[in-house]
């Protein structure tokens, strides 16, 4: 298992869910998921994230859609 956390302002990349085998760790994180665009109004978020895939993030796909990957933890 693989947990990361994601940071970004601008709009979610729904499809990094789908693309990385991941989904969000708890219902706050889930919560924390903007549903627009908001931009800088809307300020940074993070969203930690829970993959069983034996994959790490793909980061640079995440930070090709304005959100970085600022930390993994992978667990036995």
């Amino acid at each position: 298992m693989t947990r990361f956390t994601v940071a970004g302002d601008g709009t979610f990349p729904f499809d990094m869910l789908r693309y990385d085998s991941c989904f969000p760790a708890s219902s706050t994180d889930a919560a924390s998921i903007p549903r627009k665009d908001f931009g800088s109004a809307g300020g940074m978020r993070e969203v930690t994230l829970v993959s069983h895939s034996r994959h790490r993030p793909t980061t640079a796909r995440w930070n090709s859609f304005g959100w970085g990957v600022i930390n993994i933890e992978e667990r036995a």
